[in-house]
């Protein structure tokens, strides 16, 4: 799930939207706020706010791609899950979020292996 777990926690509910119509890869969640769990999830993030970023333009693309491939054939695929033809069928959505979530793993585990950072503030453009 790509919700800041701070905002889960904030809330007594959060619900995650799953429909045949969304056309996005991404899910929609809904929950209701405050402006004090605002503040506090704002405060949270500040304290975790990485002083590295990350440098793009600075990657080997062969060797990245070589580093993915390596990290995404260790994922074993839901074979089962793929070929469910069934609509909202929920007897495989662990899996497909297990899968999901793996491919997230393996992409940001490349990055941090492949892609060359440098410190906010002090590297000059």
């Amino acid at each position: 799930m790509l919700i800041s777990q701070c905002l889960i926690q904030c809330q007594q509910s959060v619900v995650i939207h799953v429909h045949d119509f969304n056309i996005s890869d991404h899910c929609a969640c809904a929950f209701d706020m405050t402006a004090d769990d605002v503040a506090q999830a704002k405060a949270q993030l500040s304290n975790k706010i990485t002083k590295y970023r990350p440098m793009w333009n600075k990657v080997d693309p062969v060797n990245y791609e070589s580093v993915l491939k390596s990290e995404l054939a260790q994922i074993q695929l839901p074979v089962e899950a793929l070929l469910c033809h069934h609509s909202d069928c929920s007897d495989h959505s662990v899996s497909l979020e297990r899968y999901y979530q793996d491919i997230v793993r393996c992409i940001t585990t490349t990055s941090k292996k492949c892609v060359p950072t440098y410190k906010v503030g002090f590297h000059k453009f």
